[in-house]
C-alpha cells in the first residue's frame, strides 16, 4: 500500500489524532504533553485537534493559542518568526513565550479568548532575538476558536512580519514612531532610562509620576519611595548583571506626594554588537489593589484580635472571681491588720477586674449613649494607673473644671482616656510629669458647647514620622508589647463621638513630650 500524503503510516486513523509528514506534526506527536495541563494527546478535544490540524495544513505562518493559560502551538511556517524559541516554545503558556511583548499583545489576545475578532496592520511589537529586542513590524489576525459546546477554547493566530514594507516605506522616521507607537500603545507610566540606570532619559508620567524628557538623575531618589530603595536598586542590578527583564511591585513617591505602589517592567535594548544600549518599560498604577488588600488583611487581623480578647477576658474572669470569693470569706474572720491587706488586695483585684472587663468590650458592640461624668470617668482611670505611676515616678497634676454631663458612650469613652495614660506611662521610662486637664469649652466655629481633655507628659517624644502614622491600625513602637490598635481604636471611638484628636509632639532634648488634645461636643446620639 502507498503512503498517504498525510499519514505516517499510510492509514486514515480510526480516531481523531495529529496528521501529516510535516517537521511541526512529528514535534507535536512525540511531544510530552502528559506533563502539561492539557494531559495526553488521546485526551484532547475535537475542537483542539482539528485546530492544530488545520495551522499543520496552512503554508502561512499560523499558530494556535489554547485554553486560560494560551499554550502554544505553531506551524512550519512560523518558525522563522520564533528564532530560539524554538522548540521550546512549544507546550509553553503564551505569556512565557512572548514575555518582552505581552504588555503589547496580552490585552488584545484576551478580548480575541473572549470571543472578538481582532486585526492589525503594520504595528510594532519589539520582539526579542538573538538576546537582543528588535522592532518588528506584524501584520495579525486573531480569531476565537470556537467549541462544540459553544465556548472558545483557544486563539487561531496568522501573523506576517512586514517590518522590511514599513521601514521601507518611512527609513527617516524610524527613531520617532519606534518610541511613539510604544508609548501609544499603553496607558500605564512609559519610561526609557540609561544602560546602567543612573539617568531617566523620558518618562510619560501620565498624572502618576512627573514627566521628564530630558535626561535626569535624580529620578530614582524623587521617585521610588525610601522604603523601597534598597530592593529596587538589588532588583536593578540582577537585570543589569543578567540582561534579564526587570519586573518588580514598589512604592514611589505619586506626583500627589501621596504614596502609590506600581508594577514596573523594563527590558533591556541592544545594538547589533548584543550590548545593552538603554532600558524600554513601563509602569502600572496598583496603589488600589494594594490598599484593598491591605483593608482586608487589617480587617482579618481585627477579627482575629477580637475574638482573641474576648477569650483572654473569660478565662481570667473565672478565676478571679473565685480568688475575690476567697478573700471576702477570709476577710470576715482576719484579725484588723490582716483584713486591711485582705481589703486592698480586693481592691487590687478589681483593678484586674476592670481591665479583664475592657478587654472583653474590645468585640461587643457598645450600648447606647448616656450622660457621663468626665471628671469623675479620667478620675477612676488614674486610680486604674496609680500604683505604675508611683513605682514609674510619674507626677500627675489633674487641673479640672466643673463640667456639666454630656451625652456619651461611657465605656468607650473611658477606653480612650485608659489608652492615653497608659501611652503616657510608656513614654516616661524614667519618671516625670503627666499633666491632665478638663474644662468646659465653646466651640469657636460652630458656637456648640463641649469638653476638652488634654494630656501632656514631657516622655521621649515621636518623630514626625512616628506622629503620622500613631493613628494607623497593627502601628506600633513597643514591639515586644505594643498591638498597634490603642490610639486606632481611639481615634476611631472620638470620631464616631463627632470629637476631635489633635497631638503635638517633640524629640528636642529639654523640651520633649507629647500632648493629646481631645475635643467632645456636649450633645451626641449614636449614628447621629
Amino acid at each position: 500500500m502507498s503512503s498517504s500524503p498525510i499519514n505516517p503510516e499510510g492509514l486514515v486513523p480510526s480516531k481523531p489524532s495529529i496528521v501529516g509528514n510535516g517537521g511541526m506534526a512529528q514535534v507535536i506527536r512525540s511531544f510530552a504533553w502528559e506533563t502539561t495541563c492539557l494531559g495526553q494527546l488521546q485526551s484532547w478535544p475535537d475542537s483542539l485537534l482539528q485546530s492544530v490540524n488545520l495551522i499543520l495544513f496552512t503554508r502561512f505562518p499560523a499558530a494556535v493559542f489554547w485554553g486560560p493559560k494560551m499554550i502554544v502551538f505553531y506551524n512550519d511556517a512560523f518558525l522563522p518568526l520564533l528564532g530560539e524559541r524554538h522548540p521550546s516554545g512549544l507546550g509553553k503558556p503564551a505569556r512565557e513565550v512572548w514575555a518582552e511583548a505581552w504588555h503589547l499583545v496580552g490585552e488584545k489576545l484576551g478580548r480575541a479568548f473572549h470571543g472578538e475578532p481582532i486585526f492589525e496592520e503594520n504595528v510594532l511589537v519589539p520582539v526579542q532575538r538573538s538576546r537582543q529586542v528588535e522592532d518588528v513590524y506584524w501584520t495579525y489576525s486573531y480569531s476565537p476558536i470556537f467549541t462544540a459546546g459553544g465556548g472558545v477554547g483557544g486563539v487561531f493566530v496568522v501573523c506576517h512580519d512586514t517590518t522590511q514594507e514599513v521601514q521601507g516605506a518611512a527609513q527617516l522616521r524610524k527613531n520617532e514612531e519606534k518610541l511613539r507607537t510604544f508609548v501609544e500603545a499603553v496607558t500605564d507610566v512609559v519610561y526609557r532610562v540609561s544602560a546602567d540606570w543612573s539617568e531617566a532619559l523620558q518618562v510619560e508620567g501620565r498624572g502618576f509620576l512627573p514627566d521628564t524628557h530630558a535626561p535626569d538623575s535624580d529620578w530614582f531618589q524623587r521617585n521610588v519611595h525610601p522604603d523601597d530603595q534598597p530592593r529596587v536598586r538589588s532588583a536593578i542590578q540582577k537585570a543589569i548583571g543578567e540582561g534579564s527583564i526587570f519586573e518588580l511591585e514598589h512604592k514611589v513617591q505619586r506626583l500627589d506626594g501621596t504614596v502609590g505602589w506600581t508594577f514596573s517592567r523594563a527590558i533591556p535594548v541592544r545594538d547589533q554588537n548584543g550590548n545593552v544600549v538603554e532600558w524600554f518599560g513601563a509602569a502600572t498604577d496598583i496603589t488600589a489593589r494594594k490598599q484593598a488588600e491591605q483593608a482586608l488583611l487589617n480587617a482579618e487581623k481585627l477579627a482575629v484580635v477580637g475574638r482573641l480578647a474576648s477569650s483572654i477576658a473569660h478565662e481570667i474572669n473565672n478565676p478571679l472571681e473565685a480568688v475575690t470569693n476567697l478573700l471576702y470569706l477570709a476577710e470576715q474572720t482576719a484579725d484588723p491588720e490582716t483584713k486591711s491587706k485582705l481589703i486592698a488586695a480586693q481592691q487590687e483585684l478589681q483593678r484586674v477586674s476592670q481591665i479583664a472587663a475592657n478587654t472583653l468590650r474590645f468585640n461587643r458592640q457598645k450600648l447606647l449613649p448616656a450622660p457621663m461624668d468626665v471628671l469623675d470617668t479620667m478620675q477612676s482611670v488614674l486610680n486604674l494607673y496609680e500604683g505604675r505611676l508611683r513605682q514609674a515616678g510619674i507626677q500627675v497634676t489633674f487641673e479640672k473644671e466643673d463640667c456639666p454631663q454630656f451625652t456619651a458612650l461611657g465605656d468607650e469613652i473611658r477606653q480612650v482616656f485608659v489608652n492615653l495614660v497608659g501611652n503616657a506611662l510608656d513614654a516616661m521610662k524614667r519618671g516625670g510629669i503627666l499633666k491632665i486637664r478638663i474644662r468646659p469649652v465653646t466651640h469657636w466655629k460652630t458656637g456648640k458647647r463641649g469638653v476638652r481633655i488634654t494630656l501632656a507628659d514631657n516622655g521621649h517624644g515621636m518623630s514626625p514620622k512616628i506622629k503620622a502614622q500613631v493613628y494607623k491600625p497593627f502601628f506600633t513602637t513597643k514591639e515586644s508589647t505594643g498591638t498597634g490598635l490603642g490610639l486606632w481604636i481611639s481615634a476611631d471611638i472620638v470620631h464616631r463621638h463627632h470629637g476631635l484628636i489633635r497631638v503635638r509632639s517633640s524629640e528636642v532634648e529639654g523640651s520633649s513630650g507629647s500632648t493629646f488634645s481631645l475635643l467632645f461636643p456636649h450633645d451626641w446620639t449614636a449614628g447621629g
